[in-house]
This record gives structure tokens, C-alpha cells and sequence, in this order.
């Protein structure tokens, strides 16, 4: 029965210097087996408590952080298409590259007020035949601005890393120009604004340095466009139109994956 009964309560022991000659006592015994059922639920209230705080002590994002970085965007894509009965290929590329400086202030642990602004450049090139079998390039570029600030409250899963969510809002404004060489010249104008929330991963391989991963967005935006187009022909009169585009929208493709990296001062 010892030879049990120091099997059971040896290993519960935190310093296991317990001996054996104190377990043959009767009244050590019996007051180790006859721990009551409230005195054991303090115990584990009280284990729970001390794990629970080891889990909420990674290390935070003070107050009065500052953070300064940016993000940076790069996309290329080629098509190529057929149609019949007259065998005819389309080929097109594009190429788009975006810059997003920011910086901002944490006005508590964890909550970020900032400013960010966007540029973007694009550029794309097709070959295509027209509806009278006239072989035709089509050339564009265009830029894109973005400004206004931003919401940031991050979630540290452990000292170098955690999610945040970001809430950003502003005006946007655009111009683009397109060519074809046997057909015509546009023009197109926009300005507008947009409000997104998107989620995002932050990685410190440095106390001060941060490594950071948005994908995705929802949110609405607006924009008003304005075209103007003129033909090749001198027959034909230039064509102007005007238009406004609003709505909700998702997106969550591989394209909308931005890589950037910001340092957090003060950290």
C-alpha cells in the first residue's frame, strides 16, 4: 500500500523531495488523500489564471510607436487568343507596378492612426486585327494616385508575430492614354474615393523591423470617368463621354498579395 501510495502522490509533488519515510506517517496520508474538491478547483482556477496570463504576455506594440514603411506591388501578365474561320491571333501584355508609402502613430497598445498615400503605373500593349482584317496596335499606359489615412489593431500571436486588421480611406485619381495605330486615340480621367478594410500578418526578425503581408480586400469605392477619343480619320468627329461607377466589392486573388516592410520606432 506505501509502495502505491508514493507512486500516486510522488509524481504531484513540484520539488520531489518528499521522502519516503513521511508517507508511512497515517495522519500525512490521510491529509494528502483527503484533499477536499474546492481546495482542488482553486488550484486549477489558479493554474488557469497563470497560463492564461503567460498566453497574453507577448510582447505588444506600445503606445507612442511610430511606424514608417510601405508596401510595393508588381504584376505581368500575357494573353494570346484565336478566332475563326479566318485563323487570327490577339496577343496582349501588361505590366503594373504600385508603390504605397506610410507612416503612423499608436495611440494605444495595439491601435494605429496613420496616413498612407498609393502611386501606380501601368502599361499594356495588344495586337488584334479589326472587324475589316486590319492588323492594329494598341498601346497604354496610365497613373494612379491614392490618398488618406488608415486604422490599424494588430493581434501579436507571439513576440515576433501577429495578424492586424486595417481600415483605410481616402480620394483616388487616375489618367490613362491609349493608342491604336490605324484606328484611334483616347483619353481617360478619374477621380474619386474608396474606403477598404483588409486583412494583414506582420513578422519582426528584428525588435525594430517589420516584415508585413496584406491579401485581400472588401470595401466600396467611386469614381467618375471622363474619355475622350479621336479617330484616325478626319472624317469622323471626336467622341467625349462621362461616367460614374460605384459599388461593393471583394477581392482575394494572388494579385492583390502586397509585400512591404515598416520600421516600428519605439518598439
Amino acid at each position: 500500500m506505501q509502495d502505491i501510495l508514493y507512486r500516486v502522490v510522488h509524481p504531484l509533488l513540484s520539488n520531489g523531495k518528499l521522502i519516503l519515510d513521511k508517507l508511512c506517517h497515517s495522519q500525512l496520508r490521510y491529509s494528502i488523500l483527503t484533499i477536499s474538491p474546492s481546495f482542488m478547483n482553486k488550484c486549477i482556477c489558479a493554474a488557469a489564471l497563470l497560463c492564461g496570463s503567460a498566453l497574453s504576455a507577448h510582447a505588444q506594440i506600445k503606445a507612442g510607436t511610430v511606424l514608417l514603411g510601405g508596401g510595393l506591388n508588381f504584376s505581368n501578365a500575357r494573353t494570346e487568343s484565336s478566332s475563326s474561320p479566318a485563323i487570327q491571333t490577339t496577343k496582349s501584355k501588361s505590366t503594373q507596378f504600385s508603390l504605397v508609402p506610410q507612416a503612423g502613430y499608436f495611440l494605444a497598445d495595439n491601435l494605429m492612426l496613420g496616413f498612407e498615400a498609393s502611386y501606380t503605373h501601368s502599361s499594356s500593349k495588344q495586337e488584334g486585327f479589326d472587324y475589316l482584317g486590319t492588323l492594329n496596335t494598341f498601346t497604354g499606359k496610365g497613373n494612379g494616385y491614392r490618398l488618406g489615412p488608415l486604422v490599424r489593431y494588430y493581434k501579436m500571436v507571439s513576440d515576433n508575430a501577429g495578424f492586424f486588421g486595417q481600415v483605410a480611406a481616402g480620394y483616388s485619381s487616375g489618367h490613362s492614354e491609349t493608342e491604336g495605330t490605324n484606328s484611334y486615340a483616347a483619353t481617360d480621367k478619374s477621380k474619386g474615393g474608396y474606403a477598404f478594410l483588409m486583412p494583414g500578418f506582420v513578422y519582426f526578425p528584428l525588435p525594430k523591423l517589420g516584415l508585413e503581408a496584406t491579401f485581400g480586400s472588401v470595401g466600396y469605392s467611386k469614381s467618375t470617368w471622363e474619355s475622350s477619343a479621336t479617330s484616325f480619320n478626319p472624317q469622323e468627329p471626336a467622341r467625349t463621354s462621362k461616367n460614374t461607377e460605384s459599388g461593393f466589392g471583394a477581392t482575394f486573388a494572388l494579385s492583390s498579395l502586397s509585400l512591404g516592410a515598416a520600421f516600428y520606432l519605439g518598439r
